[in-house]
């Protein structure tokens, strides 16, 4: 079998990261997703993103700026974008608790 000759990527965002207060209360867990593909989509699919961000008053796909009902609205296209990239999608959660005998850690 042929190895592929196209580079995997790795677009990896996060949240729940306090920094030095890793155990705040107000962030009880740290989660990380990743869209990988096949080929870089900056490039492959700059226009259309574009386009789809264009329809809801962006220059770029933002979910925090945009705020839910645009990305509901807009989300049958990126669905699209997606299976037509074959993209594939990896999510993960880290439940942050102090461990035990560290409450000054």
């Amino acid at each position: 079998m042929a190895k592929s000759q196209t580079p995997i990527y790795a677009y990896v965002d996060e949240t729940g990261n306090t920094g030095h207060n890793i155990f705040d209360e107000s962030q009880p867990d740290f989660l990380t997703g990743a869209l990988i593909t096949r080929g870089d989509i900056d490039l492959t699919c700059a226009t259309r993103v574009k386009d789809i961000a264009v329809q809801v008053g962006f220059d770029g796909l933002h979910a925090q700026k945009m705020g839910m009902a645009r990305v509901e609205a807009i989300s049958p296209e990126v669905l699209e974008l997606m299976k037509a990239m074959n993209a594939h999608f990896f999510l993960s959660r880290v439940e942050k608790k102090v461990p035990f005998g560290n409450e000054g850690f």
